[in-house]
């Protein structure tokens, strides 16, 4: 506790330099707002062509040069609220240790034999210890997990175990209320502190792309979980444009969701509130140890068998790119994030609800008609890829009618069709929006998430998909 109190004084001395850097700017007659922006010269002019360009050249500096001691004061904001609550967390265990009668101390296990090892980890008492004392225990166990006398199988155990517990506190995440199979109004406080915590570690560490893009997309993933009803209900009102059938297939398709069972719209519901968590047990995790530990707890990580070696290449991407200042890097790093979020994770949760009796290929497609990803930007699935019939023009006219229907080519149940979708328009929006917009995109995800989800509602929405499902048909002819 001593020496977490200790690193306070490394944190006055960022926020020294950050202040510093503030009045440095002011001095020089530039205005600095709330949010660390260096504005205008305050002085008045009028300026020849050569001081104004001066001037937006030092600014562009004072501006670089706050911003390096932000960045350095969240990295050390974050490493001693980190240090506190370790001490902390270990001063409670030892408290109970003394309640309990425990007095077990454990060995150091640096300059043991492996089998020697191999009997203090099988220590009843030292697994005991090891589970009341995860702070304290994590640096002997990592020591020896680096000199080789650690199994991989129960490091790997701890260590996820560590990371999670870490991701669920900071996010305030009570594990005991989370649980998909209780429904969206149970788990809801959860769902918002989810993409709350993505959003955050956004907002605090910019080159974390994934988890921004995460809270920002959030709305459009919860917003149709919300309201899985809604989906019966449009399914139940769509129609061709005057004088226009739907096609055979997408009748069918639209009376199977219609006629969906309440126990059916759980079963999917579930299944989206079970995709959420199983994304954050993967991915916070992650972003927790790189936060706390750079590339070498990721690089732990990955010799304990918790992630392979493309995630691994990931982070030291994103690393490299903080680094360097190297954007192109960054943005790889994060894709390749996304690209395990969406084919290791998640990918198989798609494929049950497609094959599920039924209903599965109906409701996957209409999740695929009218999901609209709340990225400025970015298009719903049928606007990019819409579905399209022909007809004959007639005995005596060349060619053919084509009909261009508001219905998808496609689903995004299959991964390599969801995959295209991201890689063709909501990656790219979202990127476009970080490079030419990044204010916009830090006001959007630190707004209020749950004002973001009722704008996504299917209900709130259900006049607009109705509409463009009934309206947006377009007739060609091709000759």
């Amino acid at each position: 506790m001593i020496e977490a109190l200790r690193s306070g004084s490394a944190l006055q001395s960022v926020r020294d330099n950050a202040i510093s850097k503030v009045d440095s700017a002011i001095w020089s007659q530039f205005q600095v707002a709330d949010d660390w922006k260096v504005g205008h010269y305050a002085m008045a002019g009028p300026f020849t062509r050569d001081e104004v360009a001066a001037q937006e050249s030092a600014r562009k500096a004072h501006q670089e040069a706050i911003d390096d001691a932000v960045k350095q004061l969240t990295d050390e904001d974050e490493a001693v609220a980190f240090a506190l609550d370790s001490a902390n967390d270990e001063l409670d265990a030892t408290k109970g240790d003394v309640a309990a009668g425990r007095d077990y101390a454990p060995p150091s296990l640096i300059g043991l034999t492996p089998e020697q090892a191999k009997l203090v980890i099988d220590d009843p008492r030292f697994q005991e210890w090891v589970k009341n004392h995860p702070d304290a225990a994590k640096p002997l166990l990592d020591a020896a997990f680096d000199a080789g006398l650690l199994p991989e199988g129960s490091y790997r155990e701890f260590i996820r175990g560590y990371w999670l517990r870490e991701s669920l506190e900071d996010a305030g995440i009570d594990p005991s209320k989370w649980d998909p199979s209780r429904g969206t109004e149970f788990n809801s406080e959860t769902i918002t502190k989810v993409y709350e915590y993505y959003g955050q570690l956004f907002l605090d560490n910019p080159e974390m792309q994934w988890a921004g893009m995460a809270n920002m997309i959030g709305p459009s993933f919860a917003g149709g979980f919300y309201d899985l009803a809604a989906m019966r209900d449009i399914a139940k009102a769509v129609k061709g444009p005057a004088g226009v059938m739907l096609p055979d297939e997408i009748e069918a398709m639209t009376r199977a969701v219609a006629g969906m069972s309440a126990d059916e719209l759980a079963y999917y519901e579930q299944k989206f509130l079970s995709m959420q968590k199983e994304i954050f047990e993967d991915q916070a995790p992650m972003h927790e140890a790189y936060l706390h530990g750079g590339t070498t707890e990721i690089d732990r990580m990955q010799r304990a068998g918790l992630i392979d070696s493309k995630s691994q290449n990931a982070w030291h991407l994103i690393d490299l790119g903080t680094e360097h200042d190297d954007p192109a890097r960054i943005a790889a790093g994060n894709t390749k994030l996304l690209h395990r979020e969406q084919f290791d994770i998640i990918a198989d949760d798609y494929e049950e609800m497609r094959d599920r009796p039924v209903t599965g290929e109906a409701m996957t497609w209409m999740l695929t008609t009218v999901g609209t990803p709340s990225i400025p930007g970015a298009h719903a699935y049928p606007e990019l890829y819409p579905e399209e019939t022909s007809h004959p023009s007639g005995r005596y006219i060349p060619g053919e009618i084509i009909v261009e229907t508001p219905f998808p080519e496609g689903n995004i149940a299959d991964k390599h069709e969801r995959w295209r979708l991201i890689t063709e328009d909501t990656l790219p929006a979202y990127q476009e929006l970080l490079a030419d917009n990044p204010d916009k995109a830090r006001r959007i995800v630190g707004s209020d998430f749950d004002a973001r989800i009722d704008d996504q509602r299917l209900s709130n929405q259900f006049g607009n998909v109705l509409g463009r499902l009934i309206q947006d048909w377009e007739v060609k002819y091709r000759w």
